[in-house]
């Protein structure tokens, strides 16, 4: 095996893997990853994407990508062919991208969110010092769920509107108070500030990584106040799946029914447009979220790790 920046390869090596990987996402998640692997094909192609790749006999056979924002480091990928899975390729893959970000880019902590498609990726993570938190990947069946179940009322409360753009600032301080004390607070360096929030919403609504971006069935929820307290940013990962990237209550209109109102009308929507299904992801450690979303009718289609490291004075 020999590993390889992204920068040195010709883009058509990453053929084979891009087509299986792409495969693999539509079949186990009903997501059509295509679109996230043109976005890997152009930035190889222009030799401006971070990474590093696998070759044995000519062919490769897995990659990596990340990227620094400093001090954050972003591992956005990590995949080998099936016939490769459980040999070299993984960890020797993970630590040619832990050694550019740790020794190189010298960042202070490193995040990514992974699927184990053919190799379970949690003890190759856990081993190199990351502490990995369990999460669930949700879908629900539209022609079968009843998107009212056991929510709650509050129609009296709140004014549900359709997503605009000059809502983004607002919206990213929602993001950000719904995550202070929240289980999920850790998971992302962003929901540690309004600044960070904001990047971060921006990304979800630029980025194909979680879908192309619905301005149209997002929905945002005002008080009687006028104050923005709830939005649910959507996304379709293909012609036929919504997804839910995001969900947010402000602290002080939590469990009001304001969540449960804001997925109501979200579902009737896309149920309306002919979607069959939504797909989520929610973390082991959000029980109250979790048993929302399982008493709405979404079931646990995977289940998947978000990894974090953290440089400490011991740590190499």
């Amino acid at each position: 095996m020999r590993l390889l920046p992204l920068s040195d390869i010709q883009v058509e090596m990453l053929d084979t893997i891009l087509d299986e990987e792409a495969r693999v996402w539509k079949r186990e998640l009903y997501w059509d990853y295509r679109p996230a692997t043109n976005l890997i094909r152009k930035f190889v192609s222009h030799g401006t994407l971070p990474g590093v790749a696998a070759e044995v006999n000519g062919e490769v056979v897995g990659y990596s990508y990340f990227v620094i924002d400093h001090p954050v480091g972003f591992i956005g990928n990590l995949y080998t062919l099936d016939a490769f899975a459980e040999g070299p390729v993984y960890p020797g893959l993970l630590d040619e991208a832990l050694y550019s970000l740790r020794e190189v880019g010298k960042v202070s902590r490193i995040e990514c969110q992974m699927f184990p498609f053919n190799r379970e990726l949690a003890p190759l993570f856990a081993s190199r010092g990351f502490k990995a938190l369990r999460r669930f990947f949700l879908s629900l069946d539209l022609q079968k769920a009843d998107p009212g179940r056991g929510a709650k009322v509050c129609h009296n409360r709140y004014r549900i509107h359709s997503w605009d753009s000059s809502l983004l600032s607002p919206a990213s301080q929602v993001i950000f108070d719904g995550y202070i004390d929240s289980p999920d607070a850790e998971l992302c360096r962003d929901y540690q500030s309004t600044q960070g929030c904001q990047r971060f919403l921006r990304n979800l609504i630029q980025n194909p990584a979680c879908g192309i971006f619905s301005a149209e069935t997002t929905r945002v929820a005002f008080d009687e106040e006028g104050l923005l307290s709830g939005i649910l940013i959507t996304s379709q990962i293909d012609d036929q799946t919504g997804m839910i990237p995001q969900i947010s209550i402000r602290r002080r209109c939590q469990n009001q029914g304001l969540g449960s109102l804001l997925l109501q009308s979200y579902l009737s929507e896309a149920r309306e447009q002919g979607l069959k299904r939504v797909c989520l992801s929610v973390s082991e450690a959000n029980q109250r979220a979790f048993n929302l979303y399982r008493r709405l009718g979404f079931e646990v289609t995977k289940t998947f790790h978000a990894y974090i490291w953290n440089r400490t004075d011991t740590a190499v």
